[in-house]
């Protein structure tokens, strides 16, 4: 799935007509980000238990990222994000577990200024999968906002604050739902090298 999801970001690269032969550069990067989910759930079964009507944030967890992709000019990039989630939820005091890997597609704009620090926006649409529960993957879209700084011509620091919603209606971040609907947000750092 993964080797496809590469394919259709090239593709969209030469779609777009942003594609040059001197320009066009292999970005890769990863980072780390302390992050949050929120579940709300007529009913939510986990740790062997039923919670109904659920309305939950989780503690503060974490994101791990790897991202790669291309940079078709000094602005514009298209990114496969792969990302490993993991958040606890206080249900009726008892203490659940939250996991799930996800990947997306997400076509980023760096504002093309002069300055070593310049903001970018990205969205981006994917398929996450919880690994508490039995169900299926969930069809989701995010949105960022972020602060690059160029540490060198092929490197650079990134900053971001990210939003997740997740479409799926028994899709659940802790285990499986009935008219559930699952929200991840947090605040990225990391690194990018451009080949």
């Amino acid at each position: 799935m993964i080797p496809q999801r590469f394919v259709v970001t090239l593709s969209l690269c030469f779609l777009l007509g942003a594609c040059s032969s001197e320009r066009t550069r292999i970005i890769l990067g990863g980072g780390l980000a302390a992050g949050m989910a929120m579940e709300e759930a007529e009913e939510l079964r986990a740790n062997g238990a039923t919670f109904d009507d659920v309305l939950e944030s989780s503690e503060l967890g974490y994101v791990v990222r790897a991202h790669g992709g291309l940079q078709m000019s000094r602005g514009w990039a298209a990114i496969v994000e792969l990302e490993y989630t993991d958040v606890t939820f206080d249900l009726n005091g008892q203490e659940v577990d939250g996991t799930a890997v996800s990947t997306f597609g997400s076509l980023r704009y760096t504002l093309e200024i002069d300055t070593p620090i310049r903001p970018y926006a990205k969205v981006g649409a994917g398929f996450a999968k919880s690994l508490e529960g039995e169900e299926e993957s969930s069809f989701g879209v995010k949105g960022a906002l972020g602060l690059q700084f160029d540490l060198a011509e092929s490197l650079s620091l990134y900053g971001e604050a990210q939003y997740v919603e997740y479409f799926s209606p028994d899709y659940s971040i802790t285990g499986i739902g009935v008219d559930s609907e699952s929200i991840t947000y947090g605040v990225h750092v990391g690194v990018e090298a451009r080949l």
